[in-house]
């Protein structure tokens, strides 16, 4: 909801600044999944205006854009558009236009609904605008409790079983909204509240904001739970395993600048982010001690690698993918 007036500046300054932290938890987060809302958009609702930060809608992804570099380079982000983002509002929404994501060198952009693997889990992650339409209509479904709604979404096998008074579907030729297997993790945004419950061995997740209370909440009692970041344990043994990475840092005297890695595992090549591309001339890797056992130069087909004086096999490379063959 960045733009909006009681965006809550500190509190996301707060948490950037921890996921950039020495705290070995922060370091070991893998993955940052944005569940939509990623602005707060303009002319969503009557007299927007007047409670808007930023007015221009382009300015307020830009301004969300130079926030998510700060996000570290071992992290993926997930971003997936909601109802206040600049998509059609019917589900299931699209990616995030080329414009848009123009403003952003951090981040995957998918559609809502959308499935997807990180860690060796099987993630559904949906906006949940349908949890209006279910709130209205179903006693188990509340504001205040909407993983009752999501509960009813698993039982039902469809994340919009109710809609067409607030939620709109689109006429597609398949239906994405239907759940056709179990998730391991089923996340949602939408509502502001925040919550973290096992079901059937499904981990629910309702995502947090980083929005004050609005009129509206203020209006009708509610009291949303903002600036909680929620944290899972993946598969594969921790929140996020990167024990497999090969950390390459590129230094300007002693400062380290950026940062690329090697993923022993898949065996190739991962970047710095597109606004550090410099990085990829010549890359150092550190010790625990500060002192440089790797030296590794990248061209756009060549990496040599130099460990502590001995330089190794130079070893073909396509597009800087399956570089090392151990």
């Amino acid at each position: 909801h960045r733009g909006a007036d009681n965006f809550l500046n500190r509190e996301w300054d707060k948490m950037l600044d921890w996921l950039n932290s020495d705290d070995p938890l922060a370091q070991n987060i893998g993955y940052l999944v944005i569940s939509g809302d990623i602005v707060d958009g303009v002319g969503v609702y009557p007299n927007q205006e007047k409670e808007l930060d930023i007015t221009d809608l382009y300015e307020q992804y830009e301004i969300t854009g130079k926030d998510l570099e700060r996000v570290p380079d071992h992290m993926e982000t997930i971003i997936l558009p909601g109802n206040h983002d600049a998509v059609r509002l019917a589900e299931p929404q699209p990616v995030l236009s080329s414009e848009v994501q123009s403003h952003f060198n951090h981040g995957h952009f998918v559609g809502n609904p959308c499935r997807f693997k990180i860690g060796g889990s099987d993630v559904l992650s949906y906006h949940g605008k349908s949890i209006d339409d279910m709130v209205m209509n179903l006693n188990e479904a509340s504001y205040e409790h909407p993983e009752n709604a999501m509960k009813q979404m698993l039982k039902r096998r469809h994340l919009a079983p109710q809609w067409g008074v607030k939620n709109q579907i689109a006429s597609e030729p398949t239906d994405m909204l239907t759940i056709d297997s179990t998730p391991d993790i089923f996340v949602t945004g939408h509502t502001h509240g925040h919550c973290m419950q096992k079901y059937q061995d499904i981990q629910l997740i309702v995502s947090s904001t980083w929005q004050g209370q609005t009129s509206f909440q203020k209006m009708v009692g509610f009291e949303p739970k903002p600036a909680i970041v929620s944290i899972v344990k993946l598969d594969d043994g921790s929140a996020a395993n990167t024990e497999h990475r090969l950390y390459l840092h590129r230094f300007e005297g002693k400062y380290k600048k950026d940062c690329g890695h090697i993923n022993l595992v898949k065996k190739d090549y991962v970047g710095p982010k597109k606004s550090n591309r410099k990085a990829d001339d010549i890359e150092y890797c550190l010790d625990g001690e500060g002192e440089v056992v790797f030296l590794v130069n990248v061209d756009s087909e060549l990496l040599s690698i130099t460990k502590k004086g001995k330089t190794s096999e130079v070893v073909k490379a396509s597009n800087r993918k399956n570089i090392l063959d151990t």
